[in-house]
């Protein structure tokens, strides 16, 4: 079975919280199960700073004269110092709650254990406040303590993190030294876990996990898959989005062909009416109707007897009749010549409604296709309106996504601020030290020694920096 190791430090403490004095607004704790709960010890933390530091206070405040030099209470002056931590909490547990609960026994074992021997291997962390809780998914350690050291000027114990690991004969400075002090106890706590647990196998070193190369290349590939899924379905909103504006681009064209279609019918009633009005003013024209034909001379007085043989008639009477003959035939040529005009005019006419006519029909034919196009849009809109949801969805989604990149962003930068601000820190200091140091070597002669000692600790953490190199190396193949 494959376990994490968790083992975190901190300088804030919820003392409430840690002895269960208050429960309220933490849902993850089960209060049937408070009764299981383990509990080491219980102290003032003043009482523990008089225990630790009142002799040393004492002897202190007696070789002072003035008395403004003196210290009342050295709780307080800690509690009040910014560049010193009056406790730390440390919280260690065991895997995960998701574990089983199976392995819930066995690991509270392993952690009473650790709690039991705790302060014997760690004699410069004064412990004030010891609990093991059991009430939540996964049985953990909340250890509170004051570091302190032995210091041969001015007060004689003092609060401090790194001197109080340094004799305990932990190596290194400042983060390395806080590392090297981790590893050392969470070996200690792999130990007694495998004793409790016989399946254990460690998935992680210090307080950050680490993943197996099967599990982490399950892993890569299933964030290449959703990766891949991710741009898959931003395609797809590409696709739809270019689909609407194709469809937004046939309505429009639709809609304008409807248009014309509307039009060309409006025209072709309109002529039409024209037509209708035109061919009316044509038959209403007076050189359209048949003239009157007078009759040819008619002797006032006729025998019938007398046709079919020759008739005299007087000269002038006989001139009159044949001017009244020129005069009909005169007439019934204008009469023809009118005539043909008039069915020139109706020719165009009856041609030109001919055209109307097919164009109608076509109009008549073209409209319902339109039409029924036109009816399709009602469908594009339902469409538009669920794409249109589907965008708003994914913008909302990169609207999350960047929110929660420029948040990742702004710890960054705070991170690179205090960054800066430690190494500052580290820059004015470390000159002050070292020099402390160089003359206190020379007070005790024992400048050759200490160069010694200091070119082996160079060696020793640049042949450790070749091992982490190498070993993340391996890991990374």
């Amino acid at each position: 079975m494959l376990f994490s190791i968790s083992f975190n430090q901190s300088h804030k403490s919820n003392m409430a919280h840690n002895n269960r004095k208050n429960i309220h607004g933490n849902p993850d704790i089960d209060k049937s199960k408070l009764d299981e709960n383990v509990y080491f010890i219980q102290k003032d933390i003043r009482k523990v700073y008089e225990e630790t530091f009142g002799e040393a206070v004492e002897s202190y405040n007696a070789k002072q004269s003035r008395k403004d030099r003196r210290i009342e209470d050295y709780y307080d002056k800690i509690r009040h110092d910014s560049k010193t931590h009056e406790q730390r909490e440390l919280i260690v547990a065991i895997g995960e709650g998701k574990d089983g609960e199976e392995y819930c026994k066995a690991k509270k074992d392993a952690l009473i254990q650790y709690a039991e021997e705790f302060q014997e291997r760690n004699l410069n962390l004064a412990v004030y406040n010891m609990v093991l809780h059991d009430d939540e998914a996964n049985p953990h350690l909340h250890i509170n303590y004051v570091p302190n050291f032995e210091s041969k000027k001015g007060l004689t114990r003092r609060v401090g993190m790194d001197k109080a690991l340094q004799q305990q004969g932990i190596d290194g400075k400042g983060m390395d030294l806080i590392k090297h002090w981790r590893e050392k106890e969470t070996a200690y706590i792999e130990e007694l876990a495998k004793v409790h647990i016989p399946d254990f196998e460690r998935a992680n070193v210090g307080s950050h996990k680490y993943m197996k190369v099967p599990q982490f290349k399950k892993a890569k590939e299933a964030f290449k898959e959703i990766e891949a899924d991710g741009l898959k379905k931003r395609q797809e909103l590409v696709q739809v989005i270019s689909d609407i504006n194709g469809i937004r681009a046939s309505k429009e064209a639709l809609e304008a062909e409807y248009e014309a279609q509307e039009a060309i019918v409006r025209e072709f009633k309109e002529r039409g009416k024209n037509l209708t009005k035109i061919t009316k003013r044509l038959g209403d024209e007076p050189q359209y109707k048949a003239p009157i034909i007078e009759f040819i001379y008619e002797p006032t007085e006729v025998n019938k007897d007398l046709l079919g043989r020759h008739v005299k008639i007087k000269k002038d009477e006989y001139e009159k009749m044949i001017d009244s003959q020129k005069e009909t035939f005169e007439k019934y040529d204008l009469l023809a010549k009118n005539f043909d005009v008039l069915a020139e005019r109706l020719k165009k006419a009856n041609l030109h409604n001919y055209y109307l006519s097919t164009e109608l029909e076509k109009a008549k034919e073209a409209i319902p296709v339109q039409t029924n196009d036109f009816v399709l849009k009602v469908e594009h809109e339902k469409v538009k309106k669920v794409l249109k949801m589907s965008e708003d969805r994914h913008k909302e989604k990169d609207r999350m996504i960047e929110q929660q990149q420029e948040q990742i962003n702004d710890l960054r930068q705070r991170f690179k601020q205090f960054q800066s601000l430690c190494i500052n820190f580290i820059k004015d200091n470390v000159p002050k030290a070292f020099d402390l140091m160089s003359s206190f070597a020379k007070k005790l002669n024992v400048v050759e020694e200490v160069n010694t000692l200091i070119k082996q600790d160079q060696e020793r953490e640049k042949k450790e920096k070749k091992m982490q190199k190498y070993s993340r190396d391996e890991w990374e193949r």
